[in-house]
Order: C-alpha cells, then sequence, then structure tokens
C-alpha cells in the first residue's frame, strides 16, 4: 500500500500535463522518491511550468487517501498504460461475477443489483464490446504441466501463466511484429498445481485462437487480434 499511495498522489496532482508526470517519474525513479525529493529538485525539470511546480510541491495525500478509501469502498480498479511520451498504448476492460461458494457458480446479479446500485457509474467503456470465443479446432496442439512457478496463493495457474501458453504457441516472427493487439480472454474453469493441461491453437481471419483444457473440460479460451 505505501508505493501505492505514492503513485495515487502523483496521478491525482491537478494541472500538470501526462508527459510532464512521466518526466517526473523518469527523472526520480518512482512515485515515492519524486514524493520525498527536496522541493527545489523540481526545478531540475526545465520542462515543467510553474504551475506545475507549484502543485507537484503540494504534498498532502489528504485527497490521496479519500481516493483509495474509494477504491476500496467501490471494489475500483484503476489501469493506466502510457509511454515516455504520455501516449496512451493500452486499455484494459474486466468483467466480474459474483460467486456462490457453496456451489461454486455464478449468481445471477439481477437477484443481487439492489444492494450495489451505488457502485454502478455512467461511464463509457473504453474499448469495444468483449469478443465471444467459441470451440476452436487446434492446429497446433502441447501440453504443459503445471509447477510451482505457474501457481498463485491458491494453488491456481496465475492468469499470466494462461498468457505465456498462449504466446508460447506462436511463432517468433509474429511475436516480433510491431503492431497493436487485443486479446480477449475468457476464464471458464480452474486449472490446479499437478494437472497437465493441453493448450491448442488455431489461426482463423486474422485471430490467433487459443483454448486450454484440464482433460477434462476446456478452463480458458482466448482469441489475440493482430491489428
Amino acid at each position: 500500500m505505501s508505493q501505492l499511495r505514492y503513485w495515487v498522489w502523483l496521478a491525482s496532482v491537478d494541472g500538470v500535463r501526462t508527459i510532464s508526470l512521466c518526466r517526473v517519474l523518469e527523472h526520480f525513479g518512482g512515485a515515492m522518491e519524486a514524493y520525498f525529493a527536496p522541493e527545489e529538485r523540481l526545478s531540475e525539470l526545465e520542462d515543467l511550468s510553474p504551475q506545475e511546480r507549484r502543485a507537484l510541491s503540494d504534498r498532502s495525500l489528504e485527497r490521496t487517501e479519500l481516493i483509495l478509501a474509494l477504491c476500496q469502498e467501490k471494489n475500483i480498479r484503476i489501469l493506466t498504460l502510457h509511454d515516455a511520451a504520455g501516449r496512451e498504448f493500452g486499455r484494459a476492460v474486466t468483467q466480474w461475477c459474483i460467486i456462490d461458494l457453496a456451489v461454486r457458480k455464478a449468481i445471477d446479479l439481477n437477484t443481487v443489483i439492489g444492494p450495489c446500485t451505488d457502485t454502478l457509474v455512467d461511464a463509457p467503456s473504453p474499448t469495444e464490446k468483449p469478443r465471444k470465443v467459441m470451440g476452436i479446432t487446434p492446429q497446433h496442439v502441447m501440453e504443459h504441466r503445471v509447477v510451482y512457478s505457474d501457481i498463485d496463493f491458491n494453488r491456481h495457474v496465475n492468469t499470466m501463466r494462461y498468457i505465456n501458453m498462449m504466446f508460447d504457441m506462436l511463432p517468433i516472427e509474429q511475436l516480433t511484429a510491431i503492431r497493436p493487439v487485443r486479446l480477449d480472454i475468457h476464464f471458464m474453469h480452474e486449472c490446479r498445481y499437478g494437472q497437465t493441461l493441453t493448450v491448442g491453437y488455431e489461426q482463423r481471419d486474422g485471430l490467433s485462437l487459443f483454448e486450454v483444457s484440464n482433460g477434462e473440460e476446456a478452463a480458458v479460451r482466448a482469441a489475440l487480434e493482430w491489428r
């Protein structure tokens, strides 16, 4: 939480351009380092305007704590992906469901939406609608045994490990092409430590389609679009 506090502080400073925030991070090496740096060191950044220097000199964390408390209360996840020049290069949208732990099935949200209405916000999605990924006909298949480095603290396969398995199926020429990508990934069942997974890959109409099964059922499906 300590590191996150300073990232939120820096991101929430009013009147500072994104490119200037990137310059601050590059110069000081991180948000916490920028927060604790003496105010006079801001003059080392010639690109900052006087207004930006004044804004960054305000080290109050009152607003930061309010933002963190709101995020915890509303279960909000904030993702930002910008390069050093301040250009946006990535967006992410996640869709969550409520699970009945007794039967491990998703609950119809219409039955519980009443108490949750204060968590709904009127804001447009930053990405296109999720793509449905149906069954695929694998053109290439590989097996992967789930080992310690694949799992989280629940002994389930970590999300990034699924993505690594999928990308390992692709030709190196495709992976090294400089093109934006879109990834739709659907998690349907858990995969656990010690299981042997089958990863299937099909190339279809500009999409790289993947299916990971745990020997009993399809656990994860994904579609990777190259543009």
